[in-house]
């Protein structure tokens, strides 16, 4: 074996021990290559003993030449497609890919929190106000699932990310060999879940900033203008204000452009500059205008010292250890690339071109972004904010790798793809598979809870909703529990006084929203639930002053309206229930539970049939809620 040879067996050898390591300590702060603890034990072995037989010559010469055979045959079968063409079939065929293997359960990030603001009815947020207002128009124009707006968009933009992934290859490399390797380590970087049906707001803007580096290639070998990035990186931040951090990097486009004039200036780039700076900078003073919380810039970076009561800080052996696992767990290629370039090509780095300096750039403001910015629920569950960090070193080290092969004339490619693959793909698919299984996602899930204790609490809040998507009240109970031990949440207080009313235990749900009142004393909901728990336990007149309070904070609260209705209708006062019922219905037309309450009233004054009108409105509004419509019929005895 050749020296070269020997350090890529060293290095993948020692990346797949890490990860066999951290499998049998998922407890550890390891949660970036510790996927494999969630495989079956005999699975594991087999799955560690390929990775490892990989890397040995003979064998990765029988794999290799198998893979080589198929993609000969598939290059054949394509024989003088346009090479576009072929990039638009294989991105359009992933998308069934990404579909098939899609997350089970949308437990990482926040997705869960922008489902239910876009289901409420909010069209802005402040850190990604293109994304978000791009699914919340999806979502209302296609009326699917909220979730299902996200996945799909997920699936498809993995078909977009798979062609401009195809189209860097082709530019990084020169033989088939250099693309399929390019290409490898940019479609088997661990932010590849985005795409897998991720509901979350980091995947398009990924996909932008993939195409913002794309772009500055081109411009840089002198094939587009700078308009092209600099649309990219406008685009980009319009969707998140993470791709900030890429701004420097679009100056110096500018720059380098104008220092390979001969002796002239280009008006194009100061142009397109000036016209981003100013446009960035009147789009972050419009959103600093609409951001309701007037919260400032710093409050988004991380603690410098920490406190007792957070001590996760700038400094702290937890951040620094959390950084590490992000980048093992996004690009485990590139990690590899550039101890080969440190080991054999460092000296050889030609700093003086531009883009190696463009991409020195992109990686010191990546690295600076993922020290400085707080991973507000935790570095592992927080792991998508940071997912772009890894690309700019991974394609730095792709183009000073080839440049050094080309130079050195080495031979043994072949081997170099095959184990760098091997080991890609070793630590990338567990990571995919984990979070496409339902009960290793939430085994995992839970671990990670763990790792940042006094983080935890909106990580709770999510698990708890998942109990109650299953019907799991007591396990909910459990984490509402924990969560408002955590944080004295006005919103994880009320919902654990909502199970305890599912639950019939009306006096500890009392208890819930009286605190719940007590932390805010405007708390419209808080107000109606606690009428509902006292009127549960006969205390009828205390439940309508609750009633009154709620509908007196927030007169368009139509949920208030329509349980002070179902009470005074329980009462025999049908004259104020139906005043009450129908103004709820006038509120919101389309909440059913007035619905129910006012046919109630209307059977008990011998009038059923009188709401067979409202009903069938109801329904031509909403068709899928007929069986819920003929079960409210049936108790009334009466048909359309």
């Amino acid at each position: 074996m050749t020296r070269l040879e020997k350090a890529i067996l060293f290095v993948c050898a020692f990346l797949i021990l890490l990860h066999v390591v951290a499998s049998f300590f998922p407890k550890e702060r390891l949660w970036g290559i510790n996927q494999l603890a969630y495989v079956a034990l005999i699975p594991r072995g087999l799955i560690i003993v390929l990775a490892f037989l990989i890397l040995v010559p003979k064998v990765n010469k029988v794999f290799y030449d198998a893979f080589a055979r198929f993609f000969n045959l598939v290059g054949k079968t394509l024989k003088g497609i346009n090479r576009y063409y072929k990039y638009i079939f294989f991105s359009l065929a992933s998308v069934i890919l990404f579909w098939v293997f899609k997350a089970k359960l949308h437990l990482l990030g926040d997705g869960t929190l922008r489902g239910n603001e876009i289901v409420a009815g909010t069209r802005f947020s402040i850190t990604e106000p293109l994304d978000f207002y791009l699914h919340a128009s999806i979502y209302r124009l296609f009326k699917l699932d909220v979730y299902q707006t996200y996945v799909w968009s997920s699936c498809l933009a993995g078909a977009l990310f798979v062609f401009l992934a195809l189209c860097l290859s082709n530019l990084l490399g020169k033989e088939n060999k250099e693309k399929v390797l390019a290409f490898v380590a940019i479609v088997s970087m661990g932010s590849v879940q985005l795409f897998f049906g991720y509901v979350e707001s980091y995947t398009l803007v990924y996909v932008g900033i993939v195409a913002y580096l794309l772009f500055s290639l081109w411009f840089l070998e002198g094939k587009c203008n700078l308009i092209f990035p600099s649309l990219a990186l406008l685009f980009s931040i319009s969707l998140h204000l993470s791709a900030l951090y890429l701004f420097p990097s679009l100056i110096y486009l500018g720059m380098a452009k104008s220092s390979q004039e001969e002796k002239t200036f280009n008006f194009k780039s100061l142009f397109s500059l000036t016209l981003m700076i100013l446009l960035v900078g009147a789009g972050l003073f419009i959103l600093s205008l609409q951001n309701p919380a007037k919260t400032g810039p710093f409050s988004y970076f991380i603690s410098l010292l920490g406190s007792p009561k957070d001590p996760y800080s700038l400094f702290s052996f937890a951040h620094l250890v959390d950084m590490i696992n992000e980048q093992l767990l996004l690009s485990p290629i590139g990690i590899a690339l550039w101890i080969l370039i440190l080991l054999f090509a460092l000296k050889k780095v030609n700093l003086k071109d531009r883009i190696v300096i463009f991409f020195i750039i992109v990686t010191f403001f990546s690295f600076l972004y993922a020290l400085l910015l707080d991973p507000k629920l935790g570095y592992a569950r927080d792991w998508d904010l940071f997912s772009s960090t890894a690309l700019g070193y991974t394609i730095l080290g792709i183009y000073l790798g080839f440049n050094y092969f080309r130079q050195a004339k080495i031979k043994n490619l072949n081997y170099m793809i095959l184990a760098l693959a091997a080991t890609a793909f070793f630590s990338t698919l567990p990571w995919l598979w984990v979070n496409a299984q339902e009960d290793k996602s939430v085994e995992r899930f839970k671990t990670l809870l763990d790792l940042d204790v006094k983080r935890s609490a909106y990580g709770r809040e999510i698990l708890a909703l998942y109990y109650r998507d299953r019907g799991s009240v007591n396990e909910e109970i459990e984490e509402w529990k924990k969560a408002v031990f955590l944080v004295e949440n006005e919103r994880y207080i009320i919902n654990l006084g909502n199970c305890y009313l599912e639950l019939g235990r009306y006096k500890e749900a009392i208890a819930m929203f009286k605190q719940a009142i007590h932390l805010n004393p405007n708390s419209v909901m808080s107000y109606n639930n606690l009428g509902i728990a006292l009127s549960s336990i006969g205390e009828n007149e205390e439940a309508r002053e609750q009633y009154r309070k709620s509908i007196q904070l927030d007169p368009n609260y139509f949920v208030a309206y329509s349980n002070f209705g179902g009470l005074l209708a329980d009462l025999g006062e049908y004259e104020e229930a139906l005043k009450l019922l129908n103004t709820a219905i006038r509120i919101n037309p389309d909440y059913f539970g007035a619905y129910s309450n006012i046919a109630t009233v209307y059977f008990r004054l011998g009038k059923p049939k009188e709401v067979v009108p409202l009903l069938r409105a109801y329904l031509e509004r909403n068709p899928k809620d007929y069986q819920r419509v003929e079960e409210v019929l049936r108790k009334l005895n009466i048909g359309f």
